[in-house]
């Protein structure tokens, strides 16, 4: 073989250990424990396909996210997911294109389950992919600052069907570093 062709087999090694991402035997994993709580009737199969989506949205992050029961009482180490009937959700918002909130710096995100299911409907996506696509959106808003939607990506403020469809969906880079950077902290416990 021609040294040459040695010489650029190895740079090619190289470059794709270094662009391979946070998954890498390199990079330690993040752990995000997450419960969610049913206010409205997902069906299983539904919510497992959820959870699927949302936790390969945060493997290829660096993340991975522990799905564990809800309990009846608050551990700081933990992020809950709420999935809420349209009717729960009526008072806040006024557009019907409204799925999900979540105030950044709180443990809770909130997914608006019909009105999910609607646009899933009416735009021919499958309901527990794009549920899946709005629980990583929303948790990703607890992780973040403030006003952490972007230009493209997953965080965008209207979500690209066409990327979720094909699964392409992802954080930008510097979203991962602050997410990654937020989970390392321990967490804070308030007293009063």
């Amino acid at each position: 073989m021609d040294s040459r062709v040695r010489v650029w087999q190895k740079g090619l090694l190289v470059v794709v250990l270094m662009c391979g991402g946070a998954s890498d035997a390199g990079a330690e994993f993040r752990t995000l424990t997450v419960a969610v709580a049913h206010y409205a009737a997902v069906d299983p199969q539904t919510m497992r396909e959820a959870k699927r989506i949302a936790s390969e949205v945060y493997r290829r992050a660096g993340i991975d996210i522990q799905w564990v029961e809800l309990s009846t009482y608050e551990d700081a180490t933990r992020f809950y997911v709420n999935v809420l009937s349209k009717e729960m959700a009526a008072p806040f918002f006024s557009s019907e294109e409204t799925v999900g909130f979540a105030v950044p710096g709180s443990r809770a995100a909130n997914v608006i389950y019909g009105r999910i299911r609607e646009i899933a409907g009416r735009r021919h996506v499958a309901f527990g992919l794009l549920l899946g696509y709005v629980i990583a959106h929303e948790l990703g808003h607890l992780l973040l600052p403030a006003h952490s939607h972007s230009s493209y990506g997953l965080m965008r403020a209207s979500m690209d069907l066409k990327l979720a469809e094909a699964k392409k969906l992802r954080f930008t880079p510097d979203q991962v570093a602050l997410m990654r950077e937020r989970l390392a902290m321990p967490p804070v416990v308030s007293t009063h």
